[in-house]
């Protein structure tokens, strides 16, 4: 046996040698050869896209949207999107100035996060969800 060097110019010309010897050897199916090509590309650009958010620190910069539920037995949901390596507190307010904490500070997921209580009587409140980087 002789070792061989391959080389190619671009990544795509590797991914199509490797996507071609998966046709042939009957791995992968022609009819969903390209529908699967467009999809790993557009899964790649934006799994590079938010990588890179964490590379340059412009991930801290992401806004936190938050909604609020409230159900007949006045309980309230505060849902959130959220992030690894960070984590969010839920505040409240009843003047939009002076904010006390509701939460200790919760670990960020891949998606959402939420917090629940019991509504007190009041007027009215505000509620803000903070984020802060992780000490982990």
């Amino acid at each position: 046996s002789v070792d061989i060097t391959l080389q190619w110019a671009t990544y795509y010309d590797a991914a199509d040698e490797a996507g071609i010897s998966r046709l042939y050897g009957g791995i992968h199916f022609p009819v969903d050869d390209n529908p699967g090509r467009i999809m790993g590309s557009t899964c790649g650009i934006q799994a590079w896209k938010f990588a890179r958010k964490y590379f340059d620190g412009s991930i801290a910069n992401d806004e936190v949207n938050a909604t609020i539920e409230l159900d007949a037995f006045n309980n309230c949901t505060i849902s959130w999107n959220s992030l690894p390596s960070f984590s969010y507190k839920v505040e409240v307010s009843v003047d939009l100035n002076n904010f006390s904490p509701l939460s200790g500070g919760q670990q960020g997921h891949e998606h959402t996060n939420s917090f629940n209580l019991s509504m007190p009587e009041a007027d009215k409140l505000f509620f803000r969800v903070t984020k802060t980087v992780s000490k982990n």
